[in-house]
């Protein structure tokens, strides 16, 4: 029986509901669509899927007939059957003519609906019968184009050849005709070593054996080709052989693709095995004899069971193999002498029917060392995690090429980089764009750090200072760096870069202390002693003397006082806090201008401007608004402005004054031996320098014909 058919009824929807019902009625086969004029039910049958069209002869715009012949430009072979209400001769034969599969004349009857139903159900079974005739041929034509084997048959004797196609002269060279003429010239192409092989088949063939056998063909071009023949004897009702039939293939590349497997078979280092279905062995070669622990003769017809370690399921393991196809993977070896070796495998199934391929390699020493290097890599991470990377030394490793290979937390926190940015840069690079311009003195550290890169065979030494991007204080750094002479990154570099700012400090502090202190002290004793000598030697006016004396004793009170203030600086550090810095410097600005009635000072500061600093930072724009004062010559005039800027507040003192020395500001630039500076103002200067210093922020010194300008900068909460 055939499926459901797919029937589209084309008719008025009175008549198309009455088929419709009655095909219902008779089978379940039908499923029916209806139209109600030609264009849509070619509408219809673009969508697909239908069986057979049911027309009526009269429909809306065109005739059935009409519809029916657009239906066969389309699809020719679909069943296709027009219904008229009464017969007639001239519909039947254009209907025929236009190519109609049957002619039906509607009546009254329900019997009509039977015959109907009996009538599409056959055309329908006729139709997609020839439509799987069709493709089976079609199938058929395709695949006889694409064989390229020879298929002949000869009479029982070889006497006569019967049929050959086309192939036999693509393979053996030689010409049909010249086959037909002598059906044994086929043999004057086998190879001469070969020949006897060739002969034996054709005799056995003539007494009734089948053969298989494989020998090579010379083309007269004196190519050589590898075939493999597989013939039968055909005999007639009293079992003589009649013929003989059968199909020769060139299996040239196969034997090429074996010649190569075989060679790579006997030659890999790698242990090779060929197990059947049942997993014994049935091809090995030497260096699975000396994997397994075994001779050849011992180790074929053994299974891949016999060789498991202990636990595991080899049955499971070779079954769903099998069913894979492909595995991949390793397992655990045991050998005769019970060594366990582990083997690393790639396994295909059926190279040949019934024949599994594996390749083996032992893997256990590499294994062994890969454990090893884990457990080493291991510890090198820990020590570079929790000792090198936790350093408080920033370091850079560089490669042979100079490239940055690795960087500590230190150096993010001394360079203000972050790692990610400069790994696998030329440190070269990194040192002109990034780094150099953070020192205060850009070309000079530039020079000594890339002067050591063109010449990598010298360790290098030296000092610098870094300004600090968090705060904008300045550090001191100690860089040293040598060639790596071994190991993954011999003939690159290694640098060293410690911040002993704190032991800087300390010393320019204590030198501050000892020398300044010194020459103070050594000329206020003077005043006092000589003072002293002069009153008690009775001559000159004893009380101008003794006021030298006073004023001599409290200038020793007031450098002691800032003394003790660095030595708190030094021995107990410092805590920022935030400050009104506006409201502090009005304070300096009262006391002196209460001190010094005539002072002209003109002020500039803003209700509030906040700053991150020491708690006694004022004590710096004091000492600076009394130099000013102290130090003028005749009436000053002075100027003290506070300007808040977006992460600094600037305290600016400016005068009318003759130019600071240049030996008080080049002492706290550096630039100068400490012993330069003179009396208590560069005491005074100094202690400014570290109050703002240590606040983090920046004391700078201009003079012009016009006076001196004094600027503090110091830090706001948003810069933090």
């Amino acid at each position: 029986m055939i499926d459901a058919v797919a029937l589209l009824c084309v008719d008025g929807p009175r008549w198309s509901a009455s088929i419709t019902r009655g095909l219902v009625r008779e089978s379940d086969l039908f499923d029916v669509r209806t139209a109600r004029s030609a264009e849509e039910a070619l509408d219809v049958l673009a969508e697909g899927e239908i069986d057979c069209v049911l027309s009526a002869y009269d429909l809306p715009a065109r005739t059935g007939v009409e519809f029916l012949e657009r239906v066969r430009d389309a699809y020719p072979e679909l069943p296709f059957v027009i219904f008229t209400e009464e017969g007639s001769e001239r519909i039947a034969s254009e209907a025929i003519s236009a190519g109609v599969s049957d002619y039906f004349v509607k009546d009254a009857s329900e019997s009509q609906y039977s015959i109907l139903a009996t009538r599409l159900a056959a055309l329908v079974e006729t139709y997609r019968e020839s439509r799987i005739v069709e493709t089976a041929e079609s199938n058929w034509r395709e695949a006889k184009q694409r064989v390229n084997d020879i298929y002949y048959m000869f009479t029982g004797d070889w006497s006569e050849l019967l049929y050959v196609n086309s192939a036999y002269e693509d393979v053996w060279g030689g010409s049909i005709s010249e086959l037909r003429a002598d059906p044994s010239a086929f043999l004057d192409y086998v190879h001469p070593d070969d020949r006897a092989v060739a002969v034996e088949s054709m005799r056995r063939l003539s007494n009734g054996e089948s053969t298989d056998i494989e020998y090579r063909v010379r083309s007269p071009d004196g190519g050589t080709r590898w075939v493999r023949g597989v013939s039968e004897p055909i005999r007639n009702a009293d079992g003589e052989v009649v013929r003989v039939a059968g199909a020769v293939r060139d299996v040239s590349e196969l034997k090429e693709r074996e010649r190569r497997f075989r060679a790579v078979f006997e030659e890999s280092l790698d242990a090779i095995v060929i197990a059947d279905d049942d997993g014994e062995y049935v091809s090995v070669n030497d260096a699975a004899c000396e994997l397994f622990g075994l001779p050849e003769d011992e180790l074929l017809g053994r299974t891949v069971a016999e060789f498991a370690a202990p636990g595991v399921d080899v049955e499971t393991e070779w079954e769903t193999f099998q069913s894979a196809g492909h595995d991949v993977g390793t397992f655990r070896l045991q050998r005769p002498d019970g060594t366990v070796r582990l083997v690393e495998y790639e396994a295909t199934t059926d190279i040949l029917p019934g024949e599994h391929l594996s390749i083996l390699r032992d893997v256990t020493e590499r294994e062994r060392r890969r454990r090893e290097l884990a457990e080493s890599e291991a510890r090198y991470e820990t020590l570079i995690e929790d000792v090198l990377d936790t350093s408080a030394i920033g370091t850079f490793i560089l490669d042979a090429e100079f490239e940055i290979v690795w960087a500590n937390r230190a150096v993010e926190e001394y360079f203000g980089v972050e790692r990610a940015d400069v790994l696998g840069r030329d440190a070269r690079e990194v040192v002109r764009t990034e780094l150099k311009r953070k020192f205060a003195e850009p070309e000079r550290f530039a020079e000594r750090v890339l002067g050591a890169y063109a010449d990598n065979t010298y360790t290098a030494q030296f000092e610098c200072k870094i300004r600090d991007e968090r705060d904008g204080s300045w550090r001191w750094l100690r860089h040293w760096s040598q060639p790596i002479r071994s190991g993954l990154y011999e003939g690159g570099r290694i640098e060293h870069y410690t911040d002993f700012t704190e032991t800087k400090t300390r010393e320019r502090q204590l030198q501050v202390l000892e020398r300044v202190l010194r020459h103070n002290l050594q000329n206020k004793m003077n005043v006092v002693i000589g003072s002293a000598e002069t009153i008690a030697a009775g001559s000159g006016d004893a009380g101008e003397h003794a006021r030298r004396i006073v004023r001599a004793g409290e200038d020793l009170l007031a450098l002691s006082a800032k003394e003790k203030r660095i030595v708190e600086l030094v021995r107990d550090g410092y805590e920022r806090r935030s400050v009104d810095i506006a409201a502090r410097v009005r304070d300096v600005v009262a006391a002196v201008r209460a001190d010094v009635p005539d002072a002209d000072i003109v002020t500039r500061i803003p209700a509030e401007a906040r700053v991150i600093a020491v708690s006694d930072i004022e004590r710096a724009v004091a000492e600076v608004v009394e130099n000013a004062v102290r130090h003028g010559e005749g009436a000053t005039h002075i100027e003290v402005s506070v300007v808040a800027g977006a992460n600094r507040v600037t305290v600016t003192v400016r005068d009318d004054n003759p130019a600071i020395p240049e030996r008080e500001t080049a002492v706290l630039r550096g630039d100068v031996d400490i012993d330069q500076l003179a009396h208590s103002r560069g005491l005074g200067l100094w202690l400014a320098y570290w109050l703002v210093a240590t606040s983090g922020g920046d004391l700078s010194f201009e003079s012009d014909a016009a006076g001196n300008e004094v600027r503090i900068a110091l830090p706001t909460s948003a810069s933090r």
